[in-house]
């Protein structure tokens, strides 16, 4: 099966570069979907919660309704705490991954690269310059 995406495999550096800013996406794409997931429960349960608090003389039953909605409350609260630390360690990884890999990268890596190129271009017009000089002759035999 051959990959669509070609995944830089002549540089370790270039890959932890390229993976971290997968990940911060990644990251950013959990954050958002678990944020507008709390906040559209939220909102449906404040809905509901004060419906029933309007209420008179509620019913046990709409009583254990309110009861379970503050208790849901303080769940998603603490599960919201914990998915954003969570998220926050992933963005945190990626983060530093983009770092470490851009900057040995640009500043190690590249330089070397860049002056490998150099040496053989300069290489080449050596051996080009070469072979446009004339040629010795070599004595013919009479």
């Amino acid at each position: 099966m051959k990959s669509s995406i070609p995944l830089p495999t002549d540089n370790i550096y270039k890959f932890y570069a390229l993976f971290g800013l997968l990940l911060l996406i990644s990251s950013m794409t959990l954050f958002l979907i678990n944020y507008s997931g709390v906040q559209q429960r939220a909102s449906d349960r404040f809905l509901e919660l004060r419906v029933l608090e309007e209420l008179k003389e509620p019913s046990v039953e709409q009583l254990a309704k309110i009861e379970l909605l503050t208790i849901q409350a303080k769940v998603d609260k603490s599960n919201n705490a914990w998915y954003s630390k969570f998220i926050g360690a992933f963005i945190g990884t990626s983060i530093t991954l983009i770092v470490f890999g851009f900057w040995k990268w640009h500043i190690v890596i590249q330089p070397k690269q860049d002056k490998l190129l150099d040496k053989q271009i300069e290489k080449l017009e050596l051996e080009i310059a070469d072979l446009k000089k004339p040629s010795r002759k070599m004595p013919t035999r009479n």
